[in-house]
């Protein structure tokens, strides 16, 4: 109740600077966004749908998010519910709408694939890179996508479009953790087909997997496959046996 009062009280000081001015940008966002932030998004949205058509103009593209950022939770809760007809029903609304916000296109993204929709899903992927100007998060976003269905070098791709200056120490992360993916899927394919370069890549990927136990135990299970006994047992020797990994793992 304490926490409906301040919000309704914050939204007065809104009402008040459009009483001044009816069509400023801030304020209008300011009423929308304060009861969007509180989990609010259907009263949002139906308080949004008040506006005059001249204001609904001035905040279009933030009206086509929350719209959007609706239908894909009503989505969600419906897939949840095991009602299908339903989160699709929302997700073709979401679909008739743009909008450039790396994390809502993300979520939309994956109901969609949820839904077996995987080519609206790449619809909403590439309309957001498509953007005359996509941000870093929108190539991050895009990149998260893209290696969650398995299409690793193509995530690398978009990961390579954030500039080095740009990149946050979970987009570094991100893109180590998805070039170990990457690498590993590669060797997979040599074991098959070429012993050689599988050493090879194997010794490269060791390299980088210092400080990740579960890796490293990965890795000496490939040295097995290359019927490479002592190499795999060195990297088992080698191990730390501390707390973050127990011999229960082995």
């Amino acid at each position: 109740m304490a926490k409906n009062k301040i919000l309704y009280e914050a939204d007065g000081f809104f009402v008040q600077a459009l009483q001044i001015e009816n069509d400023n940008r801030e304020a209008l966002l300011g009423r929308i966004n304060l009861r969007a932030d509180n989990n609010k998004m259907h009263e949002a949205l139906a308080l949004a749908e008040k506006f005059t058509a001249t204001q609904k103009k001035i905040i279009a593209d933030d009206l086509a998010a929350l719209k959007i950022n609706v239908f894909v939770n009503d989505s969600e809760t419906a897939l949840n519910n095991q009602d299908v007809e339903t989160a699709n029903e929302k997700m073709d609304a979401a679909l008739s709408l743009k909008t450039f916000n790396p994390w809502l296109t993300y979520q939309a993204a994956g109901i969609l694939n949820q839904l077996n929709r995987q080519s609206d899903a790449e619809h909403f992927i590439q309309q957001l890179v498509s953007n005359t100007k996509p941000s870093s998060d929108s190539h991050f976003a895009s990149s998260l996508y893209l290696a969650k269905q398995n299409k690793l070098q193509e995530a690398l791709t978009e990961m390579d479009k954030i500039a080095p200056a740009e990149r946050t120490p979970s987009m570094i992360q991100n893109q180590q953790r998805i070039w170990l993916e990457y690498q590993l899927s590669l060797l997979e394919s040599f074991i098959k087909r070429d012993k050689q370069k599988a050493g090879e890549l194997l010794t490269s990927i060791e390299s980088e997997a210092a400080d990740d136990v579960d890796l490293r135990l990965k890795l000496a299970n490939y040295w097995l496959d290359l019927e490479d006994v002592t190499h795999s047992k060195n990297i088992v020797d080698a191990l730390n046996r501390d707390e973050k990994w127990s011999l229960d793992t082995m």
